[in-house]
């Protein structure tokens, strides 16, 4: 099964420490993260692997702390 897709843009956050810099932002919400499992007051973890974003749901403790390893 192929999962469902979207196209999002990247936008730019505005900030004003970093003036000559230019810092990407995408912003996710809805049923993409309520179909994940993601509630309001959760955790998640994200990493970068091979020019891929992995956006992970952090259920416990334990699962947090197995990430800092």
């Amino acid at each position: 099964m192929i999962p469902e897709r979207k196209i999002v843009p990247v936008t730019e956050l505005k900030q004003k420490i970093w003036k000559d810099r230019k810092i990407p932002l995408i912003t996710l919400c809805g049923a993409w993260l309520s179909d994940a499992g993601f509630k309001p007051n959760d955790s998640a973890m994200v990493a970068v692997y091979k020019n891929t974003l992995i956006i992970r749901h952090v259920i416990n403790d334990t699962d947090h702390e197995q990430t800092k390893k």
